[in-house]
């Protein structure tokens, strides 16, 4: 030991033990005594293995200088100032169908939408890391909207460089003290409620291991068949579960629950006699509008992560080839329910066209408490409609939402809490503009007169091979005489898959219910199915980053 070191270890043995009112609230300058106490841990040198526990503890209480420094001691809050991560801002977006889940974005950093039709690989989107609604079409996985991004050196998730490492006062806002299990309390994006972003050697979630956040769940999922509202989650790829009620240390991000319901939130519908042909509603007809999809849905429509997605059906959430499945031109499940708050309605494609009641509709209703580093949330859609193309702009059109509660960000009141729409405002359904997957006709609807007048014309950019083996396409067998189809045998019409990605900053932390809802309008024949897969997130990283202020929600092709 150098005789410095040792005039020092004599100079700070007298050091009286330190009392809380000896030393300033957090987040003030520390008076000289605690900074005498903080010299007692620098005489044992950043490269001693008690180093940082020492800082940590002069920053959270205070603590006795006397006798040696091996004794020393916490004896209430000392409330050292200026310590907090420093570094580079970062939003990281992970996307993708590896459960590394893609790249990194910097925060705030904005540029136009790109969308691609077609054949191509996907769509690069780079945008604001906190805009609302995207959706983007593409015939294989969805790329990754990125661009570089560096994270803050002291951002480790282990305390690093963050002084706070013990105490019940939670220094960075975030809801957590280290006794509550916030293993840096410099970083309000680190703590239990996080997602721990793979790949980073960062333990965002505070559970002693880094990039450990539980992927691959849909794995588990081998049947077809389900009953369970949990089995829908997992099958989007949601692979973490908690509770409402769960203590700090344990109230991670996750789902909450997850129940199949009707498209109004109910469980109990209102049967019928059936439309044209009588039939009679049983349960296990309702559980069929409920599928576990993949690896693929007919022959060209692949999982968009892992092996299984979500099918939601007002017919049968099945592929021809599956046990349950029904032809999707009248699989009449004789029921009727409610539809969620403002729909049926009108939509801009069609004036003044009003869309009927809901008939055999299915839904799933997910409560989801975001992670509390979350910028935005998406998932991958894919609507498929044996209503087009004689349907068009009629009381007909079967339709698709997902409803979000608490509304996002800057939504339209018009949009009654649905975040799936195109950029005219239509809700998903054959009226909208994403359709893309079919032959190319011009057909009635469209200029606000009604269902048999006016002309649209649909390009079809995508042309109609991901029909084929789904049940929508030409190569199905066609529906009997009676159903009065003007082209009995046809390929019918899918938007592809799209994207829907949310602003949820502003919820990062806190629970939200997404109801994503299909159903048959006025009859329940001509049949509709959704895809729905790959729930993902975007993240801040770091304790300064400027997030970007969120807008309202938009749906973009990919």
């Amino acid at each position: 030991m150098t005789a410095r070191r040792l005039r020092l270890l004599a100079s700070v043995a007298s050091i009286a033990v330190l009392t809380p009112a000896a030393c300033s609230s957090n987040g003030t300058p520390p008076p000289a005594a605690c900074a005498a106490l903080e010299a007692c841990c620098q005489l044992l040198g950043p490269s001693s293995p008690a180093f940082d526990g020492c800082i940590a503890s002069v920053a959270a209480g205070g603590i006795s200088c006397s006798g040696t420094l091996a004794t020393l001691t916490l004896d209430g809050e000392c409330g050292a100032a200026s310590r907090g991560s420093t570094g580079s801002t970062g939003v990281s977006t992970y996307t993708g169908a590896s459960s590394s889940r893609g790249t990194s974005t910097s925060a705030g950093a904005t540029s136009g939408v790109t969308t691609t039709h077609g054949s191509e690989t996907g769509t690069t989107s780079a945008h604001d890391a906190g805009a609302s609604t995207f959706t983007s079409r593409g015939s294989t996985a969805p790329s990754s909207s990125s661009s570089a991004s560096s994270h803050s050196t002291e951002t480790t998730g282990t305390g690093g460089g963050c002084p706070y490492t013990t105490g019940t006062v939670d220094h960075d806002g975030d809801g957590w003290s280290p006794a509550d299990g916030d293993c840096d309390d410099c970083n309000r994006y680190v703590n239990p409620g996080a997602y721990d972003i793979p790949g980073d050697g960062v333990d965002q979630d505070c559970d002693g291991t880094a990039d450990d956040e539980p992927t691959g769940c849909d794995a588990t999922l081998t049947s077809d068949a389900t009953t369970t509202g949990s089995d829908g989650a997992t099958a989007m790829d949601l692979c973490r579960k908690t509770t409402a009620t769960a203590a700090l240390p344990m109230r991670t991000w996750g789902v909450v629950s997850a129940a199949y319901v009707l498209p109004d939130g109910s469980t109990t519908p209102t049967t019928t006699g059936g439309d044209d042909t009588p039939c009679t509603y049983s349960e296990e007809n309702f559980q069929l509008g409920f599928g576990i999809l993949g690896p693929s849905f007919g022959t060209s429509n692949a999982t968009q992560e892992g092996v299984r997605m979500l099918g939601l059906s007002s017919g049968t959430a099945r592929q021809p080839t599956d046990p349950g499945y029904g032809p999707v031109w009248g699989f009449d499940k004789c029921y009727t329910s409610g539809a969620p708050a403002g729909f049926p309605g009108q939509t801009p494609a069609c004036g003044a066209v009003q869309f009927g009641p809901a008939h055999d509709g299915a839904a799933l209703q997910v409560v989801l408490r975001v992670p509390t580093n979350a910028v935005t949330m998406s998932f991958d859609t894919n609507l498929f409609s044996y209503e087009f193309p004689e349907w068009v702009c009629s009381p007909y059109n079967d339709t698709f939402v997902v409803v979000m509660s608490p509304t996002p960000t800057d939504e339209p009141t018009t949009a009654h809490g649905n975040v799936a729409f195109d950029p005219n405002g239509n809700v998903l359904s054959v009226n909208a503009g994403f359709l893309a997957v079919c032959d190319p006709t011009t057909t009635a609807g469209a200029d606000g007169t009604g269902s048999n007048s006016g002309h649209y014309a649909y390009a079809c950019a995508d042309g109609p091979s991901a029909l084929d083996a789904t049940g929508f396409g030409v190569d199905s067998p066609a529906p009997p005489a009676s159903f009065a189809i003007p082209t009995p045998q046809e390929n019918h019409g899918s938007t592809g898959w799209l994207t829907t990605t949310v602003s949820v900053a502003s919820l990062a932390g806190k629970s939200v219910t997404l109801l994503f809802a299909v159903w048959d309008s006025t009859d329940g024949e001509l049949d509709t199915t959704v895809l729905v897969d790959n729930v993902r997130w975007t993240f801040a990283t770091s304790a300064d980053a400027g997030l970007p202020t969120p807008t309202g929600p938009v749906t973009i092709a990919k």
